[in-house]
Parts: C-alpha cells; sequence; structure tokens
C-alpha cells in the first residue's frame, strides 16, 4: 500500500510540557491528553489518517489538456509532484464535485486525482462521459492511502520516513 501524504507548518505557543520522543523513532508520542496533543502539533508533528480519501489515475497522451478543460485550475502548468486544489464542473460551469490533482512524476501524463470518497464515483461517471475521441483513461486506484502529517517538523518527519519516492502534498 502507498500512501499521499500532506503535510501542514503550523505555528504558535503552548503553556504544556512538551511532547516526548521515542529514541528509535522521530515521531512525537501521542497521548490521550489533549494538551500534550496540542503541544505535539504546535512543536513537533501529528499524524492522522484519512479514510475518508478516494482516488482516480488519469493517463493518455491527451490526459492534460482534457483534463485541464474539465477542472477549474490549470492542469498543464504542473510539474512532476505537484498539485492543486480544483471544483469539476459541467457544460453549463456548474460545480460537480471537488478534488486535488496531482501530476505524477512519469514520462506519460499521468495525474492522480484525490476527493472524498463519498463522492468519486460520481465524479468518476461524470469524468466518463466526456472522453468522447480522447485518449484518456480513468482507472480507479485501491491500494492508496491518504495520511495528514501536521506541524512544524512535518517536513523533516516525512522525509526522515523515507517517503521522497511517495506523493508529499502541501
Amino acid at each position: 500500500m502507498a500512501f499521499v501524504i500532506r503535510y501542514a507548518s503550523l505555528s504558535g505557543e503552548i503553556p504544556s510540557r512538551n511532547p516526548t520522543r521515542s529514541p528509535e523513532h522521530p515521531i512525537l508520542c501521542m497521548t490521550t491528553d489533549t494538551k500534550s496533543e496540542l503541544a505535539a502539533i504546535l512543536t513537533g508533528a501529528a499524524v492522522f489518517p484519512l479514510d475518508d480519501r478516494a482516488f482516480l489515475r488519469i493517463t493518455g497522451s491527451d490526459a492534460t489538456r482534457w483534463l485541464n478543460g474539465m477542472v477549474t485550475n490549470s492542469i498543464q502548468s504542473l510539474a512532476p509532484r505537484e498539485g492543486n486544489y480544483n471544483f469539476l464542473l459541467n457544460a453549463q460551469g456548474r460545480i460537480q464535485g471537488d478534488c486535488t490533482i496531482y501530476r505524477e512524476p512519469r514520462e506519460e501524463p499521468t495525474f492522480l486525482l484525490e476527493t472524498d470518497a463519498a463522492q468519486i464515483d460520481a465524479i468518476r461517471l461524470h469524468l466518463d462521459r466526456f472522453i468522447i475521441m480522447d485518449d484518456v483513461e480513468l482507472a480507479p486506484v485501491e491500494d492508496l492511502a491518504g495520511i495528514l502529517v501536521a506541524g512544524p517538523q512535518a517536513l523533516s518527519i516525512v522525509m526522515a520516513l523515507g517517503t521522497a519516492n511517495h506523493q508529499a502534498a502541501p
């Protein structure tokens, strides 16, 4: 199983004791104590599973041009490993769903669409209706999960865990 990791850098001060680190592991130990958990988020990092996320891979020689015409943000300007937030629109310009789209680091243009699991089927059906003469394929991605790593040490912890080969999205 691979992961899409979101990281966020937070800053602030909290009048509480510092959370503890295991010598073998860079992630701060989280307790059920709310003050300790908040201190960990503000001084180190916290990890949270994103169980409500679903993914769709978009490939094909026309994927960049086609997908750019389907969403509200510029897909063609994405470099490999970059992503942006988008709305998906119908022909009348009405919002059909929202998603984050990442460009994967492959030779052929390949994109990973991340959205709420509750709307992935509707989004796939909506997008599939607009593939007419385009070389575009949509494929659900079942072996991918999302986690959130938040805190001022989030990026360094993500990199220390060896995720350089996985998708890391701010």
